[in-house]
């Protein structure tokens, strides 16, 4: 190779990398943003009615800027009122029928999801999707919780008599792993990197 390139390469890789380490420390060492989306995952069960036995997943996203995790913390669209802090999304899809956060019958003080302790609650949801089908979610997380789903605008969400009833639980509740940025940034170093070594094989 001739001289005055391998100089050239040298000081080109020597240059990312400097750079490449700089950012990752600039976004290692950046502070926690002050308010930040915070997705969690649950699950409802049936166990009597119609859907018996089955399962379905939903999602809602709390505001984390006032959120202290010190006794009781109530999240809701509006933030104020009841609730303390901003509930920034909340669906679920339940037999092909889809409930979002603006169904909720008292839409934008509801719905709640609840905190205690900085450990989740309860939610308390009152959908109706427009479409004859609604969904009520309401009471403390496992056992306690009450789901009721009715399927036809006919029916009530008061017994298993009702057409298209099914009752079941919240079963469980986890946090959706988000990458955090600085992981981003490191994946990025990572990859320019490669980058650079691919090109100094190929020159």
């Amino acid at each position: 190779m001739i001289p005055y390139r391998k100089k050239a390469i040298r000081s080109f890789v020597q240059k990312y990398a400097i750079a490449a380490v700089a950012l990752g420390v600039v976004f290692a060492s950046a502070p926690p943003a002050t308010a930040a989306p915070v997705p969690y995952d649950f699950t409802v069960t049936f166990d009597e009615g119609d859907l018996m036995g089955q399962s379905f997943d939903g999602h809602f996203t709390i505001e984390d800027a006032l959120f202290s995790g010190v006794g009781t913390e109530t999240f809701n669209p509006s933030g104020t009122g009841f609730g303390t802090d901003v509930l920034l999304g909340f669906g679920i899809t339940v037999a092909g029928e889809s409930f979002t956060m603006t169904d909720d019958m008292g839409y934008d003080d509801f719905p709640w999801v609840i905190f205690q302790d900085g450990v989740f609650d309860e939610i308390d949801y009152f959908g109706d999707n427009g479409n004859g089908a609604h969904l009520s979610i309401y009471g403390f997380f496992g056992p306690d919780t009450e789901v009721y789903f009715a399927s036809a605008s006919t029916a009530s969400l008061t017994g298993p008599s009702s057409l298209g009833y099914s009752m079941g639980t919240v079963t469980s509740v986890s946090q959706a792993s988000v990458p955090e940025p600085a992981t981003l940034a490191l994946l990025g170093v990572g990859l320019a990197g490669l980058g650079v070594a691919r090109r100094r094989r190929a020159l």
